[in-house]
């Protein structure tokens, strides 16, 4: 005998009619969320870049009238040397101490945005009230110590990313809107301020101006949504975890909980902090030989100095903002690992044999032509290996993970110079740009061999992937 359907009482009734406005409810909050989560990664984005082009421009600005300020005030080679030194020292102690500082809460971040500005505000107006080398270099410590706004805004674009659980595609994007901008900015800077402003103390009030305005728009950097880990999971997504740092206890236990990042630790962070440090002592060996190359074989003067420096900065800014996410979606690196290896491993050899060829050549066109070539794949290395960062570090320590790399820049922009120098004088040219080669060479092997399996095994499945994974 069959049994008939069940009878529904009211108790049963109730308690249904409360679970379906429980979980509509839950929809409509996790729906509010997402339309929050976007709205503050573009407002985030757009007041966040802008505000690091206008300090980057307050400092490109001004740039021509300081060194010839320096060279007013009797600053040799030496001098000059000392003074480049002593600014990617304090940059190197300043990235990594701004970038832990920025971790250590959710409005973190931001209040490092305006204590950079104030620092660089200060900086300038030192610089602006000094009559004497010592001046000069006081005026160096706020900033460089301080304003590592840069840096701290790559962190906090990938809390924006955080919270929707975004792909390589849309994080790529966001930094190649951040590149953009501060190329723009480095194009214009130091080509605006030569032809229009005539003195060293117009500059300075002009870039304190520029300061001003950054921290106005710094201002309208909202904060980021809290990530929803349980979209994660059923996304199939591992969330990001906070771990205890270590077992220290007593008085030293806050101190080492401090300068513990874990994150710096991994295969996949060493790998980065390597790959940065080769592409940077490569970078700077290459600067300390083509400045007298270029005055010496094409006679190169101020004038053409700055149309040249122009030519970079523009070309960086559209490899970053646009042509770099037209290759990254050509070629499929942002769907697939293997593309996206392939494509660092492109950039490699093309920023290895640009540089060598450039000096083998005695066209001004042809070295424009190479050097355009270099920077495209600058831009488009930078850009990966930026967005790629993110999978590495939870949100607590990804602003340290972000100042480490940029305090290994720094310790490559103080020994480079002076490796390239040593290079120079032991061989001549043809010794440094072997050591460019060697540079780029571990480089690539570095990409080759460890950038999948350490660095991309943390990024997120693309959605191409996830069907695949169901498929089978």
């Amino acid at each position: 005998m069959c049994a008939g359907p069940e009878k529904i009482t009211p108790e049963k009734k109730e308690l249904q009619d409360q679970s379906d406005a429980s979980s509509s409810s839950s929809t409509v909050k996790d729906e509010k969320r997402l339309e929050q989560a976007k709205a503050v990664l573009k407002q985030g984005i757009f007041y966040g870049a802008a505000s690091v082009a206008v300090m980057v421009g307050a400092n490109s600005f001004t740039m021509p009238h300081r060194q010839n300020r320096l060279l007013e005030l009797g600053c040799d080679t030496m001098c000059y040397g000392t003074f480049t030194s002593v600014r990617s020292m304090l940059g190197l102690i300043g990235s990594a101490l701004m970038g832990r500082i920025s971790d250590q809460s959710s409005y973190a971040r931001r209040m490092c945005l305006h204590v950079g500005t104030l620092a660089a505000l200060l900086g300038m107006v030192i610089a602006a009230e000094t009559d004497s080398l010592e001046g000069l270099y006081y005026s160096l410590i706020p900033a460089s110590l301080f304003a590592q706004n840069f840096n701290i805004m790559k962190a906090l674009f990938a809390d924006y990313h955080d919270a929707l659980h975004t792909g390589p595609a849309e994080r790529a994007a966001s930094v190649g809107t951040l590149g953009m901008s501060v190329g723009l900015a480095f194009m214009v800077g130091p080509l605006s301020g030569a032809t229009f402003i005539k003195t060293y103390t117009q500059a300075n009030r002009v870039g304190i101006i520029f300061i001003i305005l950054s921290g106005l728009l710094t201002l309208k950097v909202p904060d980021p949504v809290a990530p929803d880990n349980t979209k994660a999971i059923n996304d199939g997504h591992e969330p990001k975890k906070k771990e205890k740092k270590t077992s220290v206890s007593g008085f030293f236990a806050p101190i080492v909980d401090f300068v513990d990042v874990k994150a710096a630790r991994t295969p996949g962070a060493l790998v980065l902090i390597l790959l940065r440090l080769c592409m940077g002592l490569a970078f700077h060996v290459f600067s300390t030989m083509w400045m007298p190359w270029a005055k010496k074989t094409y006679g190169f003067g101020p004038g053409d100095l700055g149309k040249f420096m122009s030519f970079i900065g523009l070309t960086y800014a559209l490899s970053q903002g646009f042509i770099a996410k037209y290759l990254l979606r050509l070629f499929g690196a942002n769907k697939s690992h293997k593309a996206r290896v392939n494509m660092i491993l492109a950039c490699c050899v093309t920023l290895s044999v640009g540089r060598y060829f450039v000096f083998q050549t005695s066209s001004l066109m042809t070295v424009y032509a190479l050097m355009g070539c270099v920077v495209i794949s600058l831009g488009l290395v930078n850009t990966i290996l930026t967005a790629d960062t993110s999978y590495l570090a939870p949100s607590d320590e990804i602003g340290s993970l972000f100042g480490i790399l940029a305090a290994v820049e720094s310790a490559s922009g103080m020994v480079g110079p002076l490796l390239g120098g040593y290079l120079s004088l032991l061989g001549g040219i043809h010794v440094s740009i072997g050591a460019i080669v060697v540079l780029y060479a571990i480089a690539f092997v570095l990409v080759l061999f460890g950038y999948e399996r350490w660095i991309l095994s943390r990024a997120p499945k693309s959605s191409s992937q996830d069907k695949k994974q169901k498929v089978l």
